[in-house]
């Protein structure tokens, strides 16, 4: 058999004759559709394509029995050249990673975003097959295909579609599974938590440098960046070195404003929705260099390079003279 069958069912009062406005059922089934779609495409990108037949409809509430056309079958055995129940393994991959089909001990999508509960996600740290996620100090581990499900535009877009219809009066659940074994149960109350993609700010690449520089503006509240100058341009830094703040909170240590440290800096950089930003965080503060009266440093031209090396801005012949 090179189908994959499961089920999508409502529940609520408005359902208990098994019978549903079909203004609501339509547009449901085309986002399920669109869902497979797209998440065959996004796992398995030229590869394979899904289609999707509903097998029949149940009674007691709205269930909606579908399977999966043999076209992503046969086009995934193709391209792995494998048997049929190695391609069917394939395509079930889809339907587990979304969260439709359950697997023990196997993160997917919809658990994903359920942990997520529409916090923003501060850091998401990919590497290495698999991605971490930090929110609110939590992190969160998901393997390398619920990854690309999450960052998936259609995907997110079509699963709230899908969802769409625990918005109106008289539909409380929806739940997914296969062969009696409920996978997932969404309340109308969670609906929100699996609204379309926010975007989510991706790290680029991140080291850690020993860099000379020169505090120009602190602030004495921890969340609240201090603005450095590095020699070639003036950044805004996080102090992490918790023992260096605590000298300063205290007033253990004094420095003016040409004086040098000699710090570890991370410097992160991260692809935005309104394009690439980089973050700098002192983590270790490791000498105070007095200026002793010298105001030679930091010149007060800024030829605008970066701790990555990249040109900001571009000097001028009245910088240089």
């Amino acid at each position: 058999m090179d189908k994959q069958h499961f089920n999508v069912t409502y529940r609520g009062p408005a359902l208990t004759n098994a019978e549903m406005d079909v203004r609501d059922l339509a547009p449901a089934l085309l986002a399920l559709s669109g869902l497979l779609e797209s998440a065959t495409e996004a796992l398995y990108p030229g590869r394979a394509s899904a289609q999707v037949k509903v097998c029949g409809f149940r009674d007691g509430s709205f269930g909606i029995d579908v399977s999966i056309g043999t076209s992503i079958v046969s086009r995934m055995r193709e391209f792995f050249a494998s048997s049929d129940a190695s391609a069917l393994a394939n395509a079930l991959a889809v339907l587990t990673a979304l969260g439709f089909i359950a697997e023990k001990g196997r993160t997917s999508l919809i658990g994903t975003l359920r942990w997520i509960r529409n916090r923003k996600v501060e850091r998401m740290e990919h590497a290495d097959g698999k991605a971490v996620l930090e929110v609110d100090g939590e992190r969160y581990e998901i393997p390398e295909d619920v990854y690309r499900l999450m960052q998936d535009k259609r995907v997110r877009n079509c699963l709230q579609k899908l969802l769409d219809p625990l918005a109106h009066p008289g539909i409380e659940v929806v739940s997914f599974g296969s062969d009696g074994n409920v996978a997932a149960i969404i309340t109308s109350d969670e609906a929100i938590w699996f609204t379309g993609l926010p975007h989510v700010d991706t790290m680029i690449r991140q080291e850690t440098q020993e860099m000379t520089l020169s505090f120009l503006a602190i602030n004495f509240r921890p969340e609240f960046h201090w603005w450095a100058f590095d020699g070639h341009m003036l950044v805004p830094v996080m102090i992490e070195d918790e023992e260096f703040r605590h000298r300063v909170d205290h007033n253990l240590i004094s420095f003016a404003r040409c004086d040098r440290f000699r710090c570890d800096v991370r410097a992160t950089q991260w692809r935005t929705a309104f394009g690439v930003k980089t973050e700098y965080e002192v983590v270790k503060v490791c000498a105070h260099m007095s200026a002793s009266g010298s105001a030679d440093w930091p010149p007060m031209a800024w030829p605008g390079k970066d701790l990555f090396g990249d040109r900001r801005e571009k000097e001028t012949s009245t910088e240089m003279a």
